[in-house]
């Protein structure tokens, strides 16, 4: 369930979810999964968007240089009409994980390294192989909640066709683990390799 309003010329989506618990303590931590248990599928799903964005930013080793990676990216992205994943490009949970997992990859290189990678990383990717930031683990924490469905979304291509069909998987790393970008297709991929390859050719000339 979400409320969409403007606060202050701010664009706001409230989330409802219902926890099971008898009160709200302060140091609530909803990025643990120990928050889901007896959660109905509807409110898991509800904290899914901060969960994500949550446990991607605890999974960086640098937190500053993620957030100006990711700055950078998102501006090049919308400037190159690849920043939206309704017509099959990439939103912005999709390129926080492949920022992330560049910073990952290289904890220690600059900022102008790490941009100069990014593109040389996803340029060269042997899709459909799976960009994962973290394992994913075995969920005996759920066995005895009814969450079938939810189940049933997570990223498995050995059991679902869909998953095993996918173009560019990009996982997310709190359960349920789903591919985030489902509407990818074939031509929206190739589009965005060729971008790729482009960015890291003007960056590498320009580096010398």
């Amino acid at each position: 369930p979400v409320v969409k309003f403007k606060m202050q010329g701010h664009k706001v989506d409230l989330l409802f979810c219902r926890l099971g618990l008898w009160s709200i303590p302060e140091d609530l931590d909803l990025a643990t999964d120990n928050v889901l248990i007896n959660c109905d599928e509807k409110s898991i799903l509800s904290l899914n968007g901060y969960r994500v964005a949550e446990r991607i930013r605890r999974l960086v080793p640098d937190q500053n240089k993620f957030r100006e990676l990711l700055r950078i990216v998102k501006y090049w992205a919308k400037i190159r009409g690849l920043y939206s994943n309704v017509v099959g490009y990439l939103g912005g949970v999709n390129w926080a994980v492949l920022v992330a997992r560049v910073c990952q990859m290289y904890p220690n290189a600059a900022l102008s390294v790490l941009l100069r990678r990014f593109f040389m990383v996803w340029a060269q990717w042997e899709w459909p192989k799976p960009v994962l930031l973290c394992k994913m683990p075995a969920y005996s924490l759920f066995v005895s909640t009814p969450l079938e469905q939810v189940f049933k979304m997570q990223w498995n291509p050995l059991t679902s066709v869909r998953a095993k069909q996918a173009f560019m998987p990009l996982i997310t790393p709190v359960f349920p683990c789903l591919n985030s970008t489902h509407n990818v297709s074939k031509s929206t991929l190739r589009v965005l390799t060729e971008e790729f390859t482009k960015a890291f050719r003007i960056l590498n000339d320009a580096a010398g």
